[in-house]
């Protein structure tokens, strides 16, 4: 519910803060553990490889690949170490040297889809984006559990290719749907992005219209229908999304309407009535 938005949200940063704070004092002493156990067995190539994915955790990557690399003098052969490697030099921006160890991973086990994944990540940043837009699809195509930023990522591919191929990326977007399904804001929000870009405003309207029925709490989105249409200079039409979006607060119950999240909502509304009277 809209009531304790802000409370979740501000819930939600305190503990991914901790977490995250937890999850790099741990990281850290069991670095400090990893180096106490190689200045005992300085020879074990699986205590560098095991410290150097410890640092990769810690995004202390500089370190990591000297493990890695360490590792690898000492004899470990595990493909597992090239494609750490390649997401270390990723991480570095260090793109040629990463493509390098991911293809060395692929040549022995090509079916796997996350360094697939990752080249088509590399071959992005390095520009050759027809190669990662090919491999980003079978990615895509053979992921289980595919996230909805992965199919944004991908949609993007085809703008950088064509940067007029907004019907390249939006098609990506309803592939993205289809998989996903329809309630996912993220990808619907994308896809009125690329629609407003490509200047279709009769299906970004669409869009809009679509969210409202969708959605138990219409305010938001009539407000949202509201500033497009009058960002496009359809006066009447926003003004009238207006009145649907106040309608639509009074509705609601007075402990919400008095939520800051509503609050501020009414005071956006009220801003763009006066710049609809002021236009009139």
């Amino acid at each position: 519910m809209f009531i304790n938005i802000s409370k979740i949200i501000l819930l939600g940063l305190f503990l991914l803060i901790s977490s995250t704070i937890y999850a790099h004092e741990d990281l850290s002493l069991r670095i400090k553990e990893k180096t106490k156990e190689i200045s005992k067995d300085s020879k074990n190539s699986k205590l560098y490889f095991d410290r150097g994915f410890l640092y990769q955790q810690h995004e202390e990557f500089c370190k990591a690949l000297c493990d890695y690399l360490k590792s690898e003098d000492l004899g470990n052969t595990e493909q597992l170490l090239n494609y750490r490697k390649a997401e270390v030099c990723f991480s570095l921006t260090d793109y040629s040297t990463a493509l390098q160890y991911v293809n060395q991973y692929l040549a022995v086990n090509s079916p796997d889809v996350k360094p697939q994944k990752l080249k088509a990540q590399i071959l992005m940043k390095l520009t050759r984006h027809s190669e990662a837009l090919d491999i980003y699809g079978l990615v895509i195509e053979n992921t289980l559990d595919i996230r909805p930023e992965d199919i944004v990522e991908y949609s993007t591919i085809f703008l950088s290719i064509d940067s007029t191929d907004y019907a390249g990326s939006i098609n990506a977007i309803d592939m993205g749907l289809d998989m996903l399904g329809n309630n996912i804001i993220s990808l619907r929000l994308k896809k009125t992005d690329y629609l407003k870009k490509s200047n279709q405003p009769e299906k970004v309207i669409e869009e809009y219209d679509a969210l409202i029925v969708e959605n138990h709490r219409k305010e938001f989105w009539y407000y949202k229908k509201a500033n497009y249409l009058f960002e496009i200079n359809r006066l009447p039409e926003s003004d009238i999304a207006l009145q649907q979006a106040k309608a639509s607060i009074r509705n609601l119950k007075p402990k919400i309407q008095n939520t800051p999240a509503v609050k501020d909502l009414i005071v956006q509304i009220e801003k763009i009535e006066k710049n609809i009277n002021h236009e009139n």
